[in-house]
């Protein structure tokens, strides 16, 4: 009867959560072995089987008729009995021998084959002993995964212990339904037996098969690894390319170095937002250079694509150094409202406000007349070029009362500039332009934008050359031209004409250069000094005021304004323009002007020099200076 049970079929069940878990994987449809033979075995033959096997239960004639195998081929059980008869001294004992043993099975036809029992009671027929060693010496992972561990059916009510392993190609739908139904319902196994098959496994395939997947592991993580370095390789060629071209920064801060007003001013204090420093950039093309961010170095024509003939004439008037009651006397004359511009706007200017002697009172007061006020520096020894523009920018703002976010230009001392330090500086500090740099006046050029290289010649070095920085502009000074010697001069003071016939003809002379040739704004710098020097230029420059005003599409106006107008080019025949260049004032943040009375005239001696200091506020203990613009520190 033995040989009859291990030749019966082999059937998955998928369900079974005792098995391992690749045991549970789906598996085609197994066919079904049958055995037959002439005579049907008895009930005796059946019990006496069982007990072979350690069991001692009994088959009713009910069950045992039930299980009748075929005819179809016969076999010998007799010596078959006898071996395990040899084996199985006691029908109590339950445990199979831990040792293995080969036993014989000899068909009708003569066929045989021989199986193998393992200590664990896990029973192999030779062809499956044979895939399972061809599988374990096969290192590929599909081959373990592909063999599929089944049960062996056994007689009802016998006890299953054994498994096998069997091809994929066994079709199971050969079996009547009804032992397929009782098979599946009756298929168990215990928790030993499951345990024992997992080490039988572990020793011949499951090892294997645990190797290769960590092989393949370490296969997939080069791969990944692989990639990510790859990907790694790339964005350091993008950000490679990004910082040739300018579009990454150098690693400039970007942020404000100014610092924030004491707490005792009367205002709430707004600090302009700084910007990145760029690396350089070269071939700068107008087509592609526009308002309202950038505008190409030397550029001979105006925004584009607006024709010169409807470009209006702006005139930038614009004063430097200290403002003190003698000075502030030229400036009450030209600004008292007599002058206006074609929308009957007053004219306006721009002072480029140094320290030393400053009326601080006096600036809050032009800067409630709507002028402009931005940096001349500290001292006019510049060394250290962030604290003498963001420095100047302090002293303004705790002594005039001003905003730094509304102090937005700056003018170099003397027209020397300070190169790609200083403009680093105007960067990352928030200023809007500069107006320091000499051009040649043949043709005259137009504000432009440090975005690209500056290609033109840099009369007094150093000249900002190095790197980038997008949105700062520059308002260039055009060199001044002596119409009778035709000698050239950097500002307009250089020169002292002999007479005021002369000195109206010096101012016309180089404004027709502006308004005949390109319409570039015209970028008139004075001192007062010169005035004081010759007094009837003051007088021509007030003849040449009125005169010019009259042409009907000159205006003047601040720095700032003009690059406003730079970033939105308005035709002079646009009656916007007069809306843009409007004299109705959005009102100034507090506090007002305080009035002479009211005003502190603080005393110091610096240096063995006294000096006053005129303001609105309290008078700090000690004189403001480059590294103390708040006067606090002794």
């Amino acid at each position: 009867m033995s040989s009859q049970l291990e030749n019966e079929l082999l059937v998955v069940e998928p369900g079974d959560h005792d098995m391992p878990s690749f045991v549970n994987a789906p598996v085609k449809p197994i066919p079904m072995r049958s055995v037959s033979i002439k005579n049907p075995p008895s009930y005796n033959s059946i019990k006496k089987g069982r007990r072979r096997h350690g069991s001692e239960e009994s088959l009713t004639g009910r069950q045992a008729s039930s299980f009748v195998p075929s005819e179809d081929s016969a076999h010998t059980h007799k010596s078959h009995r006898s071996r395990h008869s040899q084996d199985h001294t006691s029908t109590a004992a339950r445990q199979p021998r831990p040792s293995r043993d080969r036993h014989s099975h000899h068909h009708g036809d003569g066929r045989s084959h021989t199986s193998r029992t393992s200590g664990s009671g896990v029973s192999y027929t030779s062809k499956a002993l044979a895939q399972l060693e061809a599988s374990t010496k096969d290192s590929s992972a599909e081959n373990v995964l592909s063999r599929q561990y089944v049960r062996r059916a056994t007689p009802p009510n016998a006890r299953r212990n054994s498994f096998d392993i069997i091809n994929d190609d066994v079709d199971i739908a050969k079996q009547p339904k009804e032992d397929e139904r009782y098979l599946n319902s009756r298929l168990e196994v215990s928790k030993a037996e499951t345990l024992a098959v997992k080490e039988k496994l572990a020793r011949r395939g499951y090892v294997s098969m645990k190797v290769e997947s960590t092989e393949a592991e370490k296969t997939s993580y080069c791969t990944v690894s692989r990639g990510i370095m790859a990907l790694i390789i790339i964005g350091i060629i993008v950000l490679i390319a990004l910082f040739a071209s300018g579009i990454i920064s150098t690693g400039s801060n970007a942020a404000s170095n100014s610092t924030e007003a004491s707490t005792s001013l009367p205002f709430r204090d707004v600090l302009p937002k700084g910007r990145s420093v760029r690396n350089r950039r070269l071939g700068c093309e107008i087509e592609t250079c526009t308002s309202p961010t950038c505008a190409c170095p030397g550029t001979r024509v105006p925004p584009y694509p607006m024709p010169i003939a409807d470009v209006p004439q702006l005139i930038m008037l614009t004063f430097d150094n200290r403002v003190t009651d003698h000075s502030f006397e030229y400036y009450s004359d030209l600004f008292n409202g007599q002058f206006k511009n074609p929308n009957e706007c007053p004219i306006k200017s721009t002072f480029y406000i140094a320290h030393y002697n400053t009326n601080y009172r006096l600036v809050q007061e032009l800067y409630h007349d709507h002028h402009e006020i931005a940096s001349h520096a500290i001292t006019y020894d510049v060394q250290d070029w962030e604290a003498e523009i963001v420095g100047q920018r302090e002293i303004i703002r705790n002594f005039a009362y001003i905003r730094s976010d509304q102090i937005r230009g700056f003018r170099a001392p003397n027209l020397t500039p300070g190169g790609d330090t200083m403009a680093i500086a105007l960067q990352e500090n928030g200023f809007e332009h500069d107006s320091s740099l000499i051009e040649t006046g043949h043709p005259p050029k137009y504000p432009y934008t440090f975005e690209y290289r500056r290609e033109t010649f840099c009369h007094v070095q150093p000249c900002p050359y190095e790197n980038s920085y997008p949105n700062l502009w520059e308002l260039p000074i055009t060199q001044w031209r002596d119409p009778v010697s035709q000698a050239l001069f950097g500002a307009p003071y250089e020169f002292v004409p002999s007479s005021r016939a002369d000195a109206k003809e010096y101012f016309w002379a180089n404004f027709r250069r502006h308004y005949d040739i390109d319409r570039a704004p015209f970028n008139l710098n004075l001192h007062t000094q010169w005035f004081d020097e010759a007094g009837y230029i003051f007088t021509a420059l007030k003849e040449f005021i009125a005169e010019v005003l009259e042409l009907g599409d000159v205006y003047f106006v601040t720095q700032h304004q003009a690059v406003q107008w730079m970033k939105s080019p308005i035709p002079s025949f646009n009656t916007t323009l007069w809306d843009f260049l409007d004299c109705q004032y959005e009102p100034l943040p507090e506090p007002n002007p305080c009035f002479i009375a009211e005003s502190n005239k603080c005393t110091y001696e610096v240096d063995g020099e006294v000096l006053v200091m005129e303001t609105c506020a309290p008078c700090p203990p000690h004189f403001p200076s480059i590294y103390n613009t708040d006067g606090t520190k002794g």
